[in-house]
């Protein structure tokens, strides 16, 4: 997508990830509503970005408040990018110093991070339905789900729950809005520190910072969003995997047990036992992993065939992706340690339900020629 002259709306803009996000997509030339509540300093962070930076006053859950700041945003020019970062963290036990965890609270961080986030979806999609398509893609929207999700914490059941909701609708919406050329997307970051999080209590920042051998404490603020800016410039058509094949992008590791790295490319990847050794722990969440180790990475062509592979059985499809992605990357089988696949729908265009498939794992060795 060609952010330049575009319109983008941005949740909770006017503070955090969300500011920053609005920056990033203002400095490439896009057109930025900043969408926040009326007592937010919105105008000021609009006047901070600078001239194409505007705040429009909603409330995420609010269906009138959202649709005038659509409406708003589209008399710019073509919505084509919706990021959602409006969220509350407010932290609460199960059972606390008082009693029970009061059910008005865990229903406030529900609805602001979960329905208010559906409600974002539902409108910018109506909107972006209608506009013209720009080489084969109407729009992105990219919701902001949390590593709670996934790895929530003591004091964390009202907000890994609404984060884990908007991870798992995720997929549903994609594939609904798929047929009208929108993308739907949804990170999860870390904790790091923005006005949301600082407004924390002590204990409650206490017990959800990192723990871990690798890092202590909370991320600082991101100048620019946590994820790759393909997510919106790149189509799907030819978007791929970044692959990190220079010695500086890997982890630095302090641990005089473990061996310094030489230098390698994607001819000569790291030794097995580096890679091995920059995994942490399995008693460490992988949550608090500060970076990843990739040799290679490839977006294979088995969606291409629309059907025609439907007498291939899951572990057969495994086998020719995973054959190909090494095949793409020049990478030796033997060299391989683990195979990383994205989602395997059911083969054939019409199929349904297009469920996960349970096959057997499939090594290097066990692809088809």
């Amino acid at each position: 997508m060609n952010v330049d002259g575009a319109v983008a709306v941005i949740t909770g803009g006017a503070s955090g990830l969300g500011k920053a996000t609005a920056a990033t997509l203002h400095d490439r030339g896009a057109h930025v509503v900043l969408l926040d509540l009326p007592t937010a300093a919105g105008t000021e962070a609009a006047n901070q970005i600078g001239d194409c930076a505007h705040f429009a006053p909603a409330d995420v859950t609010c269906a009138d408040d959202v649709a005038k700041a659509i409406d708003f945003a589209a008399s710019l020019g073509d919505l084509r990018i919706v990021v959602n970062c409006a969220g509350i963290a407010t932290p609460g036990k199960v059972l606390g110093k008082t009693g029970p965890l009061p059910l008005a609270d865990f229903e406030r961080v529900v609805r602001i991070n979960l329905i208010g986030t559906f409600n974002v979806i539902r409108l910018a999609a109506a909107t972006m339905a209608v506009i013209e398509p720009v080489d084969g893609e109407r729009g992105v929207i990219i919701d902001t789900a949390s590593v709670a999700a996934f790895d929530g914490q003591i004091g964390q059941p009202a907000y890994a729950a609404s984060k884990g909701g908007v991870a798992a609708m995720t997929l549903p919406i994609a594939r609904e809005l798929a047929r009208h050329l929108i993308r739907v997307v949804t990170i999860a970051p870390g904790i790091f520190e923005t006005p949301m999080m600082a407004g924390l209590p002590a204990d409650a920042k206490k017990s959800s910072a990192p723990k871990s051998r690798t890092r202590r404490g909370w991320a600082k603020p991101p100048s620019t969003p946590p994820w790759p800016t393909t997510s919106s410039t790149t189509p799907c058509s030819t978007a791929k995997p970044s692959v990190s094949t220079e010695p500086s992008a890997w982890p630095h590791v302090d641990d005089n047990r473990r061996p310094t790295p030489k230098a390698h490319n994607r001819e000569h990847p790291p030794p097995r036992q580096y890679r091995r050794h920059a995994y942490l722990r399995r008693r460490d969440a992988m949550s608090t992993t500060p970076h990843a180790v990739i040799v290679g990475g490839a977006r294979t062509p088995v969606g291409k065939f629309m059907g025609a592979l439907k007498d291939f059985s899951g572990a057969d499809l495994g086998g020719i992706a995973i054959a190909a992605a090494l095949a793409e990357t020049s990478i030796d089988p033997g060299g391989v340690d683990y195979v990383i696949m994205g989602q395997a729908l059911t083969a054939g265009a019409a199929r349904t339900p297009p469920a996960r498939q349970h096959s057997p794992p499939v090594s290097p060795q066990q692809c088809p020629p």
